[in-house]
């Protein structure tokens, strides 16, 4: 994460991505935050980062609808429309990949954790 934060022509599109996690950023538009040319910025972006943008941006959503989950009773529709979803199911089996639990299974265990 540091070298990321130092990384001053990631800085915008890294900035922009958690500012905003709802948007559905597309390589081209994080690239051009950046200005650079998509190809070069998505191999810095995985050199630096060590995952590909997209990779990353389904990370920092993941960890932010858990957090969500964990700690309001916000529906299950709203945390996936928050972090950028469009669809419950499809949000849903990305958390389920993710965390091995479905949100609401994961929600219930950090009560009982608490």
């Amino acid at each position: 994460w540091l070298a990321t934060v130092l990384d001053e022509r990631l800085a915008p599109a890294l900035s922009a991505m958690h500012r905003d996690l709802e948007y559905p950023w597309s390589v081209a538009e994080l690239a051009e935050l950046t200005r650079q040319a998509p190809s070069t910025f998505a191999h810095r972006f995985t050199e630096v980062v060590g995952q590909t943008p997209a990779a990353y941006l389904t990370e920092r959503r993941m960890a932010s609808a858990a957090r969500m989950l964990e700690s309001t009773a916000t529906p299950v529709g709203r945390v996936a429309t928050a972090v950028g979803y469009t669809s419950e199911p499809a949000f849903s089996r990305a958390f389920r990949r993710r965390f091995g639990l479905p949100p609401l299974a994961w929600r219930k265990q950090a009560r009982e954790r608490s």
